[in-house]
C-alpha cells in the first residue's frame, strides 16, 4: 500500500470510557506519535475532504503502529497520486462452492475469477465502486463495494431456475447516546459492524448526541459505545439508544499567580498609592493598618477623602469629684519647692498662734 502523507490531520485516542486521553496532528510526514498507557482505544482520523477513519484498538507492550489510509469524501476523486490497494471478490453458489470463469466487472476493471472462485484486483485506488457480477446459469449480481470498509468481498450467485433476487436495499442506522440524566452525550465515540461482513463504520456523536450509519446493508450489526455493545437486526431504518454515566467534573485547577508586581504611583494626602503593573488594573492603599485595593483610582481616593474627614473620637466627661479629691490632686501637681515654701508658712502660723496662749 502507499500514497502521499496526510499533513495536520486531527488524531484522538478515546479511551472505552469515550473519553479523550491524547489528542494531536500528524507531522510535515503524515505521523502522528503519542506516549498512552497500555489499554483498549478507540482511534479516529479527521482530515478535511476526507472521509473520518476510526478504529477499535487494543495498545500494549512497548511499540504500537497503526496505517491509516484516509480516503476523499463520498463522491470525490481518490487522491493523486492514489493510495492504493489489493482486494478480491469471492463467488460462489448457495451451496457455498466456488464458480468458476464468472466475469467480474469493478469500476473500469474487468476480471475472470479462478479455480476457488477468486477474482483479485491489485493496487487499484480506494474508493467507491459498482461491481457487476456475471456467470453462465446465475443471475447477474449487482452491487457497490467500498473497498476502504473491507478488502474481500464474498458473493452468492442465485441460479437462474430460482427467482431473481431484489435489489440489494441499503439502510439507515440512527444511533442516539444520552447521558443518565437526559442529555445528549456529544463526542462520544461510535461504531457498528456487520456481523456477516460487508460493513464496518464509526465516527463522533453531534451535539445532539445523534450518529447516523448510511448506506448498511440488510444483516445483523453490533454497535458500540465504550464497553456497552447492542445488536440489532436491520431490514429497516432503525434506532439504537445507548445511556452512558456523564464523565466526572475536572478538578477545580489552582489559580495561576498573576503575572506583574505592585509599584508607587502617586501621593494622595499624605498617603502612598501603588499599582498593579504592566496592565494598570488596579490601586492600593494602607491606612489605618489596613490595605485597601480598588479598581479604580477615584475609587481609592474617595475612600481616602472619606477616611481623613471623619472626625477623632470625643473623649469621655470627667467624672465629678469631690473637694477633698480636687484638693489632692491640686496638691500633687505642685512643684516640690513650692509644697515645702507652703509647708514652712503653715508651721510658723501654727507658732505664732500658739505663743499667746502659752504666755499666759
Amino acid at each position: 500500500m502507499r500514497g502521499r502523507p496526510v499533513v495536520g490531520a486531527d488524531v484522538t485516542l478515546f479511551d472505552m470510557g469515550s473519553y479523550v486521553e491524547t489528542t494531536g496532528k500528524t507531522d510535515g510526514i503524515g505521523v502522528f506519535k503519542t506516549f498512552v498507557r497500555s489499554s483498549r482505544y478507540v482511534i479516529t482520523v479527521k482530515e478535511s475532504g476526507y472521509r473520518d477513519w476510526v478504529l477499535e484498538v487494543g495498545i500494549g507492550g512497548v511499540l504500537f503502529e497503526q496505517v491509516v489510509v484516509l480516503i476523499t469524501d463520498a463522491g470525490g476523486t481518490p487522491p493523486d497520486p492514489p493510495v492504493v490497494v489489493d482486494v478480491a471478490i469471492h463467488v460462489n453458489d448457495s451451496q457455498g462452492s466456488p464458480i468458476v470463469g464468472a466475469n467480474v466487472s469493478l469500476g473500469g476493471w474487468s476480471r475472470t475469477t479462478n479455480w476457488a472462485g477468486i477474482a483479485y484486483f491489485a493496487e487499484i485506488g480506494i474508493s467507491v465502486y459498482d461491481y457487476v457480477v456475471v456467470a453462465d446459469g446465475f443471475h447477474n449480481a449487482v452491487g457497490i463495494f467500498d473497498v476502504n470498509k473491507i478488502k474481500d468481498l464474498y458473493l452468492t450467485l442465485v441460479p437462474v431456475e430460482a427467482p431473481e433476487p431484489p435489489p440489494a436495499k441499503e439502510y439507515t442506522l440512527t444511533v442516539q447516546v444520552k447521558y443518565t440524566d437526559g442529555t445528549p452525550a456529544g463526542s462520544v465515540a461510535v461504531s457498528t459492524v456487520r456481523l456477516e461482513g460487508g460493513y464496518s463504520n464509526g465516527g463522533l456523536t453531534d451535539r445532539y448526541g445523534v450518529i447516523q450509519f448510511t448506506n448498511a446493508l440488510l444483516g445483523n450489526y453490533r454497535t458500540s459505545v465504550g464497553t456497552e455493545q447492542k445488536e440489532v437486526y436491520l431490514d429497516r431504518d432503525k434506532t439504537v439508544l445507548f445511556q452512558i454515566e456523564a464523565p466526572p467534573e475536572p478538578p477545580n485547577p489552582e489559580p495561576e499567580p498573576e503575572p506583574g508586581a505592585w509599584d508607587f504611583h502617586s501621593i494622595y494626602r499624605g498617603v502612598q498609592i501603588q499599582v498593579w503593573l504592566p496592565d494598570a488594573s488596579k490601586y492600593q492603599a494602607t491606612w489605618d493598618s489596613v490595605r485597601h485595593v480598588r479598581i479604580l483610582l477615584a475609587d481609592l481616593q474617595r475612600d481616602i477623602d472619606d477616611f481623613l474627614a471623619t472626625p477623632p473620637p470625643t473623649p469621655p466627661p470627667p467624672e465629678d469629684k469631690t473637694s477633698w479629691e480636687k484638693i489632692t490632686e491640686s496638691w500633687n501637681a505642685l512643684p516640690g519647692w513650692q509644697k515645702a515654701l507652703i509647708a514652712g508658712s503653715t508651721l510658723i502660723g501654727a507658732a505664732a498662734l500658739a505663743r499667746p496662749i502659752i504666755q499666759r
